[in-house]
């Protein structure tokens, strides 16, 4: 039984991981030789991998052993660091009031509006002087129920000179098929600057206006497209070997369109389709305004579109997703010199629990990876050829059951004989 037991473990270690089960290897350039290594993981390593939470990657050192590693996912969405709501005037209300100076302060200033031709009885003058880093973006809050109009945007640290900064950026808030579509938001990107002022195509009643300095952490998350195939009234896609989607984008041409769509998944090898939630795409106005992705929040092996009610996919359009970039760390502990491998469709190697530990240190070693080199070519591609270790496996396993189930009839038989002989 011994002698049995230490056969199947010999057959198991046969699939032991090593260098040959990856198709690619990049050597790892670092300036020292021990610590904690952080390395930031380029685009063409994500398109190599079949696996979506990082598996089939591997680091061995110079003696072909494996270092305990570990992959954080990187948080890519803007951080803001300074949200202010603006004073703001608005002229025509002011010179209703037969009053000519503004309720805001320049320099502990009181300044007219009479003597200044460029500024119009519908523009809204805002103060953002307490916005010291610049201002990203504004969001605007109105009383109006239906509007669509454009707006031109100018500063000045003065009142009296004005630099336009944006020009024919849409607001709207319109109903279309029972649904609400709302664009707010008009970007700036400028820096420091005291006053702003808006001038509407149309009267436009503003409640308040927000204003937001946001900072990238760092880039955003990159697009890859996605392969559908249309099967009944819907669209569906495989996102097994796929990284965790974050987003969901649609590339529509910059023409009036608009769908209610419902998105649904499943995993494996399950029947039903789960529904995830409703979607609505739209693009208006030559693209000014729409509204083209929805957030996942799932992480799902199959994905599928399907009209809501009574709309339809649209005819000329294509798919993308986005995922967070990554860092691998791992010890360096062994021989080096270090080198990634990636890309296997057999190798599932799990990452170590190093998350407390890469939450804690700061002082981490900060790697390069050299070129691509190409490993095995093969361990990436699904070949239909015989596995004969797995066939071995599974030929000493049943050889186990086997032997262990003949053993136990044996020793149930001999205990009934001799109750029987004892009895007699």
């Amino acid at each position: 039984m011994k002698l049995l037991l230490s056969f199947f473990i010999t057959i198991v270690a046969l699939h032991a991981i090593e260098k040959n089960d990856f198709a690619f290897e990049r050597m790892i350039e670092m300036p020292s030789k021990e610590g904690i290594v952080k390395i930031d993981l380029p685009l063409v390593i994500y398109n190599h991998l079949n696996t979506s939470n990082f598996l089939d990657i591997a680091i061995f050192d110079a003696d072909n052993k494996t270092m305990p590693h570990a992959i954080e996912q990187l948080d890519t969405k803007k951080q803001k660091i300074q949200i202010l709501t603006l004073p703001f005037s608005h002229v025509k209300t002011i010179k209703e009031k037969k009053n000519t100076t503004l309720n805001i302060n320049y320099q502990g200033k009181k300044l007219t509006l009479i003597e200044n031709s460029k500024i119009s009885d519908e523009d809204y003058i805002l103060d953002a002087s307490k916005m010291k880093n610049g201002i990203d973006y504004i969001q605007i809050k109105s009383n109006d129920h239906e509007y669509m109009l454009l707006t031109d945007i100018a500063c000045s640290n003065d009142l009296s000179h004005w630099k336009e900064i944006s020009n024919s950026q849409m607001l709207a808030n319109i109903t279309m098929q029972d649904s609400n579509i709302t664009k707010n938001r008009l970007e700036l990107n400028i820096n420091p600057c005291s006053y702003l002022k808006i001038h509407t195509q149309k009267p436009l009643n503003i409640e308040m206006v927000t204003a937001v300095k946001a900072q990238i952490l760092i880039l955003k998350p990159t697009p890859r497209s996605i392969q559908f195939i249309y099967i009944g009234n819907g669209i569906e896609f495989d996102s097994s070997k796929q990284l965790t989607l974050n987003t969901l984008q649609f590339l529509l041409p910059p023409k009036e369109q608009f769908y209610k769509l419902n998105l649904f998944c499943k995993n494996g090898d399950e029947k039903q389709w789960t529904f995830i939630k409703k979607i609505t795409i739209y693009t208006l106005h030559n693209g000014t305004i729409n509204n083209l992705q929805t957030t996942l929040f799932t992480n799902a092996d199959h994905y599928r579109i399907e009209p809501a009610n009574d709309s339809y996919l649209p005819k000329d359009f294509s798919l993308s997703f986005s995922y967070d970039p990554a860092q691998l760390y791992f010890i360096a502990q062994g021989k080096p010199p270090y080198s990634l491998v990636y890309g296997s469709i057999k190798t599932a190697l799990p990452n170590a629990d190093l998350h407390s530990m890469i939450q804690l240190n700061t002082d981490f070693i900060t790697a390069t990876l050299n070129e691509e080199k190409v490993l095995n070519s093969s361990a990436n591609k699904i070949e239909k050829k015989v596995n004969y270790t797995s066939i071995l496996v599974w030929v000493s396993l049943v050889i186990t059951l086997m032997i262990l189930g003949f053993m136990s009839y044996k020793l149930i038989y001999e205990l009934k004989l001799n109750q029987k002989e004892n009895n007699d």
